[in-house]
């Protein structure tokens, strides 16, 4: 009996040991499978969006949740090279300058651009440009080297090489040039907007559109903070048909995934697609 009475002690000690580590072991696999670890992730994409412009988009995660998005967009070459000119009756149009006539109104834009130290040539499309069934309207100059033919089609839908342009934009290394790529001051861009929509040119508030673009983000990144976001198709996104009256105008909000939102925008399916896009990044990312 006295050897049990002195054996009892260390037993206990033993099972204590051995629970302790156990229960260490339990909380670095929970921390590591995130079943009481939070797991956060950021991620970025860029694309176009409303048909005209490069976007960016970085989105945080929480445990699969937006806990934040940022939005921004950079105006492409059919903004800033679109010149003031006017051809004298009876004189030649300048060779660094081509003219695109719809009907009876002409515009005019620089031949040559630069980006990033290429060197671009524009020339007028015959037709409008369609990709996958949509019509880019806006897109009237094709601007190209021998590398890319086509530079909106480069853009289109490539995370990579939108990138590339929206950070040319940023950096200022995008201008109207020469045939030599030299910058060219002779002609005044008409481009009022700045080079990026956050600078607050474009789409200001105002009494017949009281949202902005400024608004209209905001509203949208209200709607994703929070959510675990999924691969909606577009027929997901309603726009109201009659609107809603408040403060004397009429706002026709976005209704998506069956949640109505105090957006207004146009294609907001594209900015909720890039959001996407990016929110699945940050997902792998997540740590």
């Amino acid at each position: 009996m006295k050897k049990r009475v002195y054996f009892l002690p260390i037993l206990f000690l033993l099972l204590s040991l051995v629970l302790v580590g156990c229960k260490k072991n339990d909380n670095n696999n929970d921390n590591n499978n995130g079943t009481n670890g939070s797991k956060t992730g950021e991620a970025t994409s860029y694309g176009i969006v409303n048909r005209a412009y490069v976007g960016k988009v970085t989105v945080k995660i929480k445990d699969d949740k937006v806990t934040d998005v940022t939005f921004d967009e950079a105006f492409l070459p059919h903004t800033w090279s679109n010149i003031e000119y006017e051809v004298s009756e009876g004189s030649e149009m300048a060779d660094d300058v081509i003219e695109y006539k719809n009907e009876d109104v002409s515009q005019y834009y620089s031949k040559y651009i630069s980006i990033d130290g290429k060197l671009f040539e524009a020339e007028p499309r015959d037709k409008l440009l369609e990709l996958d069934g949509v019509t880019y309207s806006a897109q009237v100059i094709k601007y190209s080297n021998k590398d890319i033919p086509d530079l909106f089609v480069y853009l289109y839908n490539s995370d990579k090489n939108c990138e590339w342009y929206f950070n040319a934009v940023k950096n200022g290394k995008v201008f109207i040039s020469d045939k030599d790529g030299k910058k060219l001051e002779t002609y005044k861009s008409l481009n009022t907007y700045g080079w990026l929509k956050s600078e607050g040119k474009y789409w200001t508030s105002s009494e017949t559109s009281p949202l902005g673009w400024k608004g209209n983000i905001d509203n949208l990144v209200n709607y994703l903070k929070g959510k675990v976001l999924t691969n909606l198709e577009e027929g997901k996104f309603v726009k109201d048909t009659e609107g809603v009256e408040e403060n004397g105008y009429t706002y026709k909000y976005w209704t998506i995934d069956g949640v109505k939102t105090k957006v207004t925008m146009t294609d907001v399916y594209q900015y909720y697609r890039l959001a996407y896009n990016a929110y699945q990044k940050a997902k792998v990312n997540a740590k």
